[in-house]
Parts: C-alpha cells; sequence; structure tokens
C-alpha cells in the first residue's frame, strides 16, 4: 500500500478538473489571481469540532481549514504551508 501524506490527501481534494484558463476578447489568456497574490500567514480557523483537525504523527504537521484554505501548521518551526480552494 503506499503511504500518504496529509498534504497529498488534500492536494488531490482541492484539485478541480473544472478550472482553467479563460481567453479575454483579445485571444489572450487571463492569468489566475493566484499568480498576483500571494497568501503570507491564516490567523484564526474554521472548525467547530475536533473531528474537523487532522496531525501527521511522522512529522507533526496540523492541518486544518480556514475558509477556502487548508492551513498545513508546522508547530515545531512555526510555518504554515497553505491550500486554497480556487473553485470557490
Amino acid at each position: 500500500m503506499e503511504a500518504f501524506t496529509v498534504k497529498s490527501r488534500i492536494k488531490s481534494l482541492l484539485r478541480s478538473p473544472s478550472i482553467k484558463l479563460r481567453k479575454n476578447r483579445s485571444g489572450r489568456i487571463k492569468e489566475s489571481l493566484s499568480n498576483k497574490v500571494t497568501l503570507e500567514k491564516v490567523l484564526g480557523i474554521t472548525t467547530v469540532r475536533s473531528s474537523d483537525l487532522t496531525c501527521d504523527p511522522c512529522s507533526g504537521t496540523v492541518a486544518y481549514p480556514a475558509g477556502c484554505v487548508v492551513v498545513l501548521l508546522n508547530p515545531a518551526k512555526n510555518t504554515q504551508q497553505h491550500l486554497i480552494n480556487s473553485s470557490r
């Protein structure tokens, strides 16, 4: 059986085959907003149950929802990584 990480599981859930680049009237491809904006840090959490939190016991990374973002928190290094659901 293949080993999965929390990050790979969440990424596969957030992939949307319906997201495509759109062309404007002049035929140029529009850039997505994610190429222009960078999320630096998330403050807060959007969960009401402890079951909405998960932890990778090997790395200690904690995953939790915050709006349309899944935050991957590494408490040992005090760093965050973000998985943004761009289909919303």
